[in-house]
């Protein structure tokens, strides 16, 4: 990048923000440490010392047991881990105990409607009887309800006109 860029001066800073947004964030703010008057050359040399001497510590606490020392860090990440545990574990103890409360609702609204009437076959929905009733005096159904003005008479039949 310094190759293209030439002996410009005018563009070092651009060249340290474009080199910087490159690194690691932990690498980033060992360097920011660094005074702004550091050379592109010196801050890429102090990168691969850092790089380096991380990776070395990286290994170190993988292979050794962890430290004893006076933060407790890892006393208080499990502190705060079982703390969110168990406020799940309420959270989710309510909501069993609301889905459980609107079910026996539901099951009590249901027992307390009225039977439905069985669907007349083919139909698919309940309807009323509209059988016609047992012809009275010798009468059929549309005469005994209509009288004269009965058209569509029923045999057998005993009105006069017929």
């Amino acid at each position: 990048m310094q190759h293209m860029l030439g002996n410009s001066r005018d563009d070092t800073g651009l060249l340290r923000t474009l080199f910087l947004q490159r690194l690691p964030q932990t690498t980033r703010a060992a360097l920011a440490l660094l005074p702004e008057s550091t050379g592109i050359d010196d801050l890429a040399s102090a990168a691969d010392r850092f790089q380096e001497a991380s990776q070395g510590a990286v290994v170190a606490a993988a292979v050794a047991p962890p430290a004893s020392h006076s933060c407790n860090c890892q006393q208080s990440a499990g502190t705060d881990l079982t703390a969110a545990v168990a406020a799940l574990t309420a959270t989710v103890a309510r909501m069993e105990a609301s889905y459980k409360s609107l079910r026996a609702d539901a099951r009590r609204r249901s027992r307390s409607r009225p039977a439905r009437r069985p669907a007349t076959p083919g139909t698919g929905t309940a309807r009323a009887d509209t059988r016609q009733p047992p012809a009275t005096d010798g009468l059929c159904w549309y005469h005994e309800r209509f009288g004269a003005d009965a058209h569509q008479c029923r045999q057998p039949c005993s009105w006069q006109g017929n």
